[in-house]
């Protein structure tokens, strides 16, 4: 029996996960099929690996959510643009943790723009954790590291793609230091890396 031939509604409760999914397995579909079926969630942890989906679900099922955690995910609009992170945050009112590991090719994810657009998101300060995996060397590193001299609340952890410049590394490494040289911090200790 397949999804098609159902003619039940469902309820989606506390978590919705999809993982485990072979490399060549179209998620967006599967997802654009269940979503229709869905006539009440109260979805609070939303889980994607290796996917892309549209916004629009996307928006759906992380109305409500207070975690979401994306694996190689792309969010895309009907017409095939890619949906930058700040977009994301926007529309996730409910939502505390963020994990993202970016997928390889993220600078329509993350642009030069990202960093000053999720700061004025008054939403962003709020967040109780946010983890950011494979980000690229346009993420503007100096306008957040003013960011996180004010953080008192979000535990962040960021890692760079390997692909960042090397006068890229070189900044990031005078941040860590001097974020290590200071001994009585006013605001919460990020961890920064890259690979």
């Amino acid at each position: 029996m397949s999804l098609n031939d159902t003619t039940s509604k469902f309820w989606v409760t506390r978590k919705f996960e999809f993982q485990n999914v072979p490399e060549n397995f179209d998620c967006q579909h599967i997802i654009s099929v269940v979503i229709p079926r869905i006539y009440q969630h109260t979805i609070k942890y939303f889980q994607l690996f290796r996917a892309n989906i549209y916004f629009d679900d996307f928006v759906f099922l992380v109305s409500k959510c207070e975690a979401i955690s994306l694996w190689n995910v792309t969010v895309k609009n009907k017409d095939g643009s890619v949906v930058a992170l700040d977009k994301l945050i926007e529309v996730t009112p409910k939502l505390k943790h963020l994990t993202y590991n970016l997928p390889e090719n993220s600078l329509n994810i993350i642009n030069t723009q990202t960093v000053r657009n999720l700061i004025e998101i008054r939403r962003f300060s709020r967040l109780r954790e946010i983890w950011l995996d494979n980000i690229p060397d346009v993420f503007d590193i100096d306008y957040f590291y003013e960011h996180l001299k004010k953080n008192k609340k979000t535990e962040i952890t960021i890692q760079f793609s390997n692909n960042i410049s090397e006068r890229y590394k070189a900044r990031l490494q005078t941040i860590v230091n001097e974020i290590n040289r200071t001994k009585v911090r006013a605001y919460r200790k990020p961890t920064i890396s890259w690979k």
